[in-house]
């Protein structure tokens, strides 16, 4: 476990650690030291796999699931007995799981057990609440060369119908409103 630098991105009085979410000892670990909180959110995660079934590389794939879903699960399994009364556990997942398109098997797979993972552990931790967040498309720096891509396959545009803003970590599209 390794505490990160505030960098100027946490609110006052917020930490952050970066951990290995494959090691449950770490993760174990890093639950009993921070003690008692009061909202756990999931938000780790690599990019999603975009490929076609034929083209999948399962190792690549079973590595996504398990730090999206086995991460997940592990941070519910050892950070829910410090949540104190009245806190949350909100997880993560995508619209992918719920509107899968061509080369997104991967994804919507995670995406839907994540999902079917918040309505088990709602269940099972009650009264804590477990809610999942379902996001389209977030495009941040972690989808780099990808990301054009990414907006015209949400869009259905073509490459002259796309233009993409890229400053910094932020990034703007524009869908001209006539073709």
């Amino acid at each position: 476990m390794k505490k990160e630098a505030d960098k100027g991105r946490l609110p006052k009085g917020t930490e952050g650690y970066a951990i290995d979410l494959s090691n449950e000892e770490h993760v174990r670990d890093f639950f009993n030291h921070i003690g008692a909180f009061d909202h756990l959110v999931f938000t780790a995660g690599d990019r999603l796999q975009m490929s076609e079934l034929s083209e999948t590389n399962v190792e690549q794939a079973r590595h996504v699931f398990d730090l999206r879903f086995w991460g997940a699960f592990m941070a519910a399994k050892y950070g829910s007995s410090q949540i104190r009364p009245g806190g949350s556990i909100v997880l993560t997942s995508g619209i992918a799981g719920r509107r899968p398109r061509k080369g997104s098997a991967v994804g919507a797979g995670i995406c839907g057990a994540a999902e079917a993972l918040t309505r088990a552990l709602a269940v099972e931790l009650a009264p804590i609440r477990v809610n999942a967040v379902c996001p389209g498309p977030v495009i941040t720096e972690m989808w780099g060369a990808y990301r054009r891509k990414i907006v015209q396959r949400c869009l259905g545009v073509s490459d002259r119908h796309c233009r993409l803003d890229v400053r910094g970590s932020r990034t703007s599209w524009r869908k001209p409103t006539s073709f």
